[in-house]
């Protein structure tokens, strides 16, 4: 690259650097946030308690039958002729894991005209109980239950493409309940100087888009997304194609920018705009060793603490075999451990005490604890098995057939 050219990357970086939109958007992410520091655990369960909150006209966020309303037509414009009985709305009360025969329903709200259910799903499929689909025993429940009254069934879920066997099931995405429901209410708040409603919709808005969560449910900064492309498409392309063609860790400026920032522009700038996120070829670049484990990591296919790399391994004195557990840590250290027999993540590892660092050191580790006495222990990357992945597709499958999906 000539000097000139060096010059003008430089200048294009920094610009997008301490871009005032950027710098924002990067700001909001990185600010405490309480839904966020919940994390992942019970994570369903309280999301269908802030949308049961929300829907419910007689809450305290001082919105009334507002995101009800709002709520109702998105769930009307989603199948034809369908009009949702709107007389006494303001009386519907929401309660959420309503206990039904053979199940609970996740958001279950109804008033004297109207019975609505809802079906949340963050992460699992369907559930079924003596062999029959959830949606259809809460379907049947209801049906009979409540034959005087208008029922209406939503599926309300993070990927376009969950389903549930019930046809009575109408889809609404996360997307679409921020878009039609959370903005639209967060407007309004504005519009009645509601502060502290506002405030927990933004935390939670911030929440559902936030990149470095393991399940992002919705871009919700599209707009800003948008205007900082415009302005910086010059350069947001000069990474693509340094990093296409070479790797996340290249040395160049371009490359040590994208490990600082990579993960904005690409789940809250590109993904929000429906535009292929940056990563490279993986093609033409063979990574190996730390390269590999920091692009597995950078992509979240490995969740430091949680992901475990897996491999079965013969002890020689041993008749039955053994599976050599190890994980990667916040600070890229290995941990390692064992389990005697077929591991599958709910059986209880024997930890070594030390960290590692690198897999290969760890590997031969608990080798030798299980009696080993190879210098040349261990086992390729690519050949370790993936559990807890924090990608679903690479879910229990080894490194090197994942290795498309990055």
């Amino acid at each position: 690259m000539s000097e000139e050219m060096n010059l003008e990357v430089k200048e294009l970086l920094e610009a997008l650097e301490n871009d005032e939109d950027f710098k924002a958007l990067m700001q909001k992410y990185n600010t405490p946030n309480p839904f966020t520091i919940m994390g992942d655990k019970r994570r369903e369960e309280w999301h269908s308690s802030f949308v049961s909150w929300l829907l419910d006209p007689t809450e305290n966020h001082k919105l009334g039958k507002f995101a009800l309303e709002k709520f109702l037509e998105l769930v009307e414009s989603k199948r034809e002729n369908l009009k949702i009985e709107r007389k006494d709305i303001a009386d519907m009360r929401f309660e959420t894991e309503y206990k039904v025969p053979g199940g609970r329903i996740d958001i279950f709200g109804k008033n004297d005209s109207v019975v609505l259910v809802i079906e949340n799903k963050i992460k699992a499929d369907e559930t079924r109980n003596d062999g029959k689909p959830q949606s259809d025993t809460y379907y049947e429940y209801c049906e009979e239950k409540y034959k005087d009254r208008q029922k209406c069934y939503v599926l309300l879920k993070a990927s376009s493409k969950t389903r549930v066997e019930n046809k009575e099931f109408i889809s609404i995405t996360y997307q679409e309940l921020f878009d039609e429901v959370i903005k639209p209410a967060y407007e309004y708040c504005k519009k009645l100087k509601l502060e502290d409603t506002e405030k927990v919709l933004e935390q939670y808005a911030l929440d559902i888009s936030n990149p470095f969560m393991e399940t992002r449910l919705a871009n919700t900064e599209k707009e800003v997304s948008s205007k900082i492309y415009e302005k910086h498409k010059k350069i947001i392309e000069m990474i693509r194609n340094d990093i296409r063609e070479n790797s996340i860790n290249n040395g160049s400026g371009i490359s040590d920018f994208f490990n600082k920032k990579g993960k904005y522009i690409n789940n809250v700038i590109l993904e929000s705009l429906g535009k292929s996120i940056i990563k490279p070829d993986f093609e033409k670049i063979k990574l190996k060793g730390r390269k590999l484990l920091e692009a597995l990591l950078y992509y979240n296919y490995i969740i430091p603490n949680k992901t475990e790399l897996i491999y079965k391994y013969k002890p020689k004195h041993k008749h039955d075999s053994a599976t050599c557990i190890v994980k990667l840590d916040e600070n890229c250290k290995f941990r390692a451990g064992y389990y005697m027999g077929d591991y599958d993540g709910s059986q209880e590892v024997d930890p070594l005490p030390e960290e590692f660092d690198s897999l290969w050191k760890a590997e031969v580790a608990v080798e030798r604890a299980l009696k080993s006495k190879s210098e040349n222990g261990g086992k390729s990357a690519y050949k370790l098995t993936l559990l807890y992945a924090g990608i679903p597709e690479a879910e229990g499958k080894i490194i090197d057939e994942i290795l498309p999906l990055l």
